[in-house]
């Protein structure tokens, strides 16, 4: 407490958020240089280390699908643009907690943008200040479908009811499996001479996606498709691959990364493009990995000893592969290829050619991930200093235009009084910087100020002799996001 002021003297080195890595890289370094508390550095792995594993775990075998998904997609020549959709997270209600939905539905969104697990969705758009992560389409669930009744004309009750809410230019999906999956897809796909819906589909000018959520999917899947084409007629693509006109499937039931490649190979081969299905992941796509997925450890690599690096790992020889790394590590990458491979700091310089990609997250307590892996700005050069300048910052951070920096000064002037602190309101730093901007012949708008993280300025003023807290509210709560800033003692 009295050295560290209630911190644990923990330095983590971490790969930015998004980075791409290989196998048996280091994705992050626990660092603890107190004599006293090395014991920390392991002691804290399970919450370090739990905090790593899960969501890398999802976002990267949600790549892979994806990689294959993309194959897929270009070989049958389909809209590209809808890629991202092609795997929408079912997954909220198949976890464990709210927290771990928060936690594996962001994850999700790292790769894709279809998402119906509200607490992933909210969690990426707060804690990455994103206007919307994720979306979703209006949708039928089997409670509606069985409230009309399953016989034959509860099942025209349902049907007619839910085209009556199509929205033109829009995205239906319909639950078929309430009762009977082929009757039900026969009557949507009938014309209404024979009892059914096609010329109501097509006069909603939505696309009516028909949901089988029960089934062998290689079987009705297929089945569906052939009914759909017979009925709604298709056109062929310029890659020569057959699309389906108004009306689409959505295979939710089953889903995991094997079946989901397997089902549209099978697809492709029949002759037709990727897009006529897209699939729903519930219990697989949140709940079915674990630590050993991916083989995610943390391991003791080095200690210090007599102010030298000793480097230290396990190599058991009843398990070869579980041999750990040696020494201070990193991961560096190759400027130009891009390759990235584990690097040992303590034994030599990061080679010409390459770079280290971790960067500093956590020092004592501060957090530096945010402002450290944010990109360069559009200004080069900082001439004007926040009030009371000091010595160039420590850390390698974003530059800011001087025109923000201008305003927060004007405003601390303008608003200083007897009070030991002084609470900007963002939204007024915002509007008053675009005008600044404007003075100094530079067009701006709110949208490029946060998008470019103008207004990360609080490393300036902590230097510049000021305790700078940002706050913004969390899902539920109504106030203004500000800035507080309090004199240093």
């Amino acid at each position: 407490m009295n050295v560290y002021g209630g911190f644990p003297p923990l330095i983590i080195r971490a790969a930015p958020d998004g980075t791409v890595l290989s196998g048996g890289d280091p994705v992050y370094s626990v660092t603890v240089l107190d004599e006293d508390l090395f014991w920390m550095s392991s002691g804290f792995e399970t919450v370090i280390l739990r905090g790593f594993w899960y969501p890398s775990t999802i976002a990267s075998l949600d790549r892979e699908s994806k990689i294959e998904m993309k194959r897929f997609y270009e070989i049958s020549g389909a809209d590209m643009s809808l890629l991202p959709f092609s795997l929408h997270d079912f997954g909220g209600r198949g976890v464990s907690c709210g927290e771990q939905a928060e936690v594996g539905g962001a994850a999700h969104l790292v790769n894709y943008m279809g998402s119906d697990t509200v607490e992933g969705v909210l969690a990426m758009n707060f804690y990455y200040d994103s206007p919307m992560s994720a979306f979703s389409v209006f949708a039928t669930e089997h409670s509606v479908e069985c409230s009309f009744g399953l016989d034959v004309e509860g099942e025209g009750e349902y049907i007619r009811a839910m085209l009556a809410n199509a929205v033109e230019g829009t995205i239906l999906s319909i639950v078929i499996d309430g009762k009977d999956t082929k009757r039900c897809a026969e009557r949507l796909c009938a014309p209404a001479s024979e009892g059914g819906f096609r010329e109501a589909i097509i006069a909603s000018k939505a696309k009516v996606v028909f949901r089988p959520d029960s089934g062998d999917m290689m079987e009705i899947v297929p089945w569906l498709i052939r009914l759909q084409a017979k009925s709604f007629g298709t056109t062929t693509n310029a890659a020569g691959y057959l699309v389906i006109n108004h009306v689409g499937i959505i295979q939710g039931d089953g889903v995991d990364r094997l079946n989901m490649l397997t089902l549209i190979g099978n697809i492709l081969a029949m002759g037709f493009v990727a897009t006529s299905v897209v699939f729903g992941s519930g219990g697989s796509l949140l709940q079915k990995v674990n630590r050993d997925t991916l083989k995610w450890a943390q391991k003791g690599s080095a200690i210090l000893v007599d102010d030298t690096w000793v480097g230290i790992a396990k190599d058991p020889i009843t398990d070869p592969g579980k041999k750990s790394k040696e020494g201070v590590m990193t991961t560096i990458r190759n400027i130009a290829t891009r390759e990235t491979k584990p690097f040992r700091l303590d034994t030599a310089e990061v080679p010409e050619g390459w770079e280290d990609v971790h960067r500093l997250a956590l020092h004592t307590g501060r957090l530096y991930n945010k402002v450290a892996n944010l990109p360069p700005s559009k200004e080069t050069t900082m001439a004007v200093q926040p009030i009371s300048p000091q010595e160039a910052l420590d850390a390698k951070i974003t530059t800011i235009p001087d025109w923000m920096i201008e305003t927060v000064n004007e405003m601390l002037t303008s608003r200083m009084t007897k009070r030991p602190y002084i609470t900007l309101l963002q939204k007024d730093i915002c509007n008053a910087a675009i005008k600044k901007a404007a003075e100094a012949g530079v067009k701006t708008s709110s949208s490029e100020i946060y998008a470019e993280h103008w207004m990360d300025f609080e490393p300036f003023y902590e230097k510049a002799g000021w305790k700078v807290a940002y706050d913004k509210p969390a899902y539920c709560e109504t106030y203004e996001a500000n800035f507080t800033f309090t004199k240093k003692d």
